[in-house]
């Protein structure tokens, strides 16, 4: 089996060790019970209605407890299992489907609710992603300069990414809530930094798509910069106003068996 995987990532100019070097460090991050992150998220557009550079979205995630992060001074949101919650600026905690996204100042609403839903529930913590990002690799090289992060020395590995890979991408999934990934010709690449005891530092995805709007052709770029702590010692506590719903929430009534037609009454 262990020769089978050597002659495949020979076959596809991708070294052995490199490829094994990178995937037990993800792996060892994805097993962790718990991590605190970072992820800074720069966007290059020509329309000026789209932000340049979107807030930070930093917070943590413990296995038994769930993910609660902030956006910028955007506001919060926590998830446990399937159930989502939001909290924006100056308001309440809220479960995401009863959430209403504010209007920016002096425009009109209009499909808030829908956006924010779609936001929220296609964000993946950090353990998700490079899962993502690992197995979407067309092709892996370890760099000869090591990088720091911090005060670690780290190896730094990157490459590009498969048709596949770009996809599921940030601006590719971006550009799928739209409608315009089908029309759009998307690149990619993939960064990971690797510390001397094998441990995932930080990574990072680029993105660019070439796409036609309203007659005119356009390009978007973005850079996703995620770094990661506290592995294995972060805390993730509920928020007081989610216990909350989370005690009101209607318990599941129990389901009852109907009888069939052939059975007597």
């Amino acid at each position: 089996m262990k020769l089978a995987i050597a002659v495949v990532l020979a076959l596809s100019g991708v070294p052995a060790d490199d490829k094994q070097d990178l995937s037990k460090a993800v792996q060892k991050f994805v097993g962790a019970a718990s991590y605190a992150f970072k992820g800074e998220t720069k966007m290059d557009s020509p329309l000026g209605n789209l932000p340049q550079q979107v807030p930070a979205l930093e917070g943590s995630w413990e296995k038994e407890m769930g993910l609660r992060a902030t956006l910028g001074d955007r506001g919060e949101f926590f998830r446990q299992g399937d159930k989502f919650f939001v909290k924006q600026a100056g308001g309440e905690w809220q479960r995401l489907e009863d959430a209403q996204a504010p209007p920016a100042e002096g425009a009109r609403p209009r499909g808030g609710r829908g956006f924010m839903q779609r936001m929220v529930r296609n964000l993946k913590a950090p353990h998700e992603e490079v899962q993502d990002v690992s197995k979407g690799f067309k092709a892996l090289k370890k760099e000869e300069k090591r990088e720091a992060v911090g005060e670690k020395e780290c190896t730094v590995y990157g490459g590009e990414l498969t048709e596949e890979g770009v996809k599921d991408s940030p601006l590719g999934k971006m550009l799928g809530q739209f409608g315009g990934a089908a029309n759009a010709t998307l690149s990619g690449s993939a960064k990971a930094w690797v510390d001397g005891e094998g441990n995932l530092l930080k990574y990072e995805v680029s993105n660019r798509a070439s796409l036609e709007f309203q007659g005119n052709p356009i390009e978007f770029s973005l850079v996703r910069t995620t770094s990661l702590t506290d592995v294995g010692k972060a805390r993730v506590e509920v928020p007081d106003g989610v216990k909350k719903l989370l005690e009101d929430a209607p318990k599941e009534k129990p389901k009852t068996e109907t009888p069939g037609k052939d059975e007597k009454k």
